[in-house]
């Protein structure tokens, strides 16, 4: 956080989490027809409908909100965010705490 604000932190962290399913399902998306279309040849098509395809589950499995083993992903992450719910704002504000932290000069 430049200037050492937290101003706006959800609302920040939210688009950053939400960035990487969206890339993905956008990504897949934009490829699957554009496999369709590729002229080189057939080995490039399937690779990359293939590519395009795992990008796309990909997508939908990071936006789904569940937790495995303590580690929580995007859609769990947003969720939490959305909700305000406690898990949640102590991540909230453990990342504004970490970003503070590291704004601080040290003159030691």
């Amino acid at each position: 956080m430049p200037g050492g604000t937290i101003t706006g932190l959800r609302e920040k962290l939210l688009k950053m989490v939400a960035g990487g399913p969206v890339a993905s399902l956008a990504g897949g998306l934009f490829l699957l027809p554009a496999s369709r279309l590729w002229p080189e040849g057939p080995h490039a098509a399937v690779a990359l409908f293939t590519f395009a395809l795992m990008s796309v589950f990909l997508g939908i499995a990071t936006s789904l909100p569940i937790s495995n083993f303590g580690l929580v992903n995007d859609g769990l992450r947003i969720a939490q965010l959305w909700r305000r719910d406690a898990a949640g704002m102590l991540w909230m504000a453990n990342v504004g705490l970490s970003s503070l932290a590291a704004s601080v000069r040290r003159s030691w």
